[in-house]
């Protein structure tokens, strides 16, 4: 088993549809092709969830996990100034058969090479990253009540 560190972000795709996302890279060395030329690297490993699955009690729940905490802090005049803080990310343990045997090879100018694999899960994959999630929104969720 390998321990994958997900991080958790919204966005829109090209049909102005919300979407949440968890993103990790898979630490095993694979290869794919792209352009006739093997790519060797670590795999991405991602869910997708769509925000019109979610209620919007869940929706405002994702919304702030995947923004991070904003940390705030008084000047000596009384003015608050304040700065996004880092993305939540949570843990899952992996192994290679939670891993399907399709990779795929796109650009990606985030990496070095500028050509990122990626891999998808099995469903049993999927579902362990999922739980994961949900387990971290749950102490996420027990922290900002405390806090409030």
């Amino acid at each position: 088993m390998a321990k994958v560190t997900f991080s958790f972000r919204s966005g829109t795709n090209s049909r102005n549809e919300k979407f949440y996302m968890s993103v990790g890279v898979y630490p095993k060395t694979v290869e794919a092709e792209y352009l006739n030329e093997t790519i060797t690297a670590e795999p991405g490993v991602s869910i997708y969830l769509p925000a019109d699955l979610q209620s919007q009690e869940a929706q405002d729940l994702l919304d702030g996990y995947a923004k991070g905490d904003t940390r705030k802090l008084e000047t000596a005049k009384g003015l608050l100034i304040s700065m996004p803080g880092e993305r939540h990310s949570y843990e899952v343990e992996l192994d290679d058969i939670h891993l399907t045997s399709r990779l795929t090879a796109k650009p990606n100018s985030n990496v070095a090479g500028g050509v990122a694999v990626y891999a998808s899960l099995s469903a049993e994959g999927r579902f362990r990253v999922f739980e994961g999630l949900v387990n971290a929104l749950s102490e996420y969720e027990a922290s900002r009540t405390i806090n409030a």
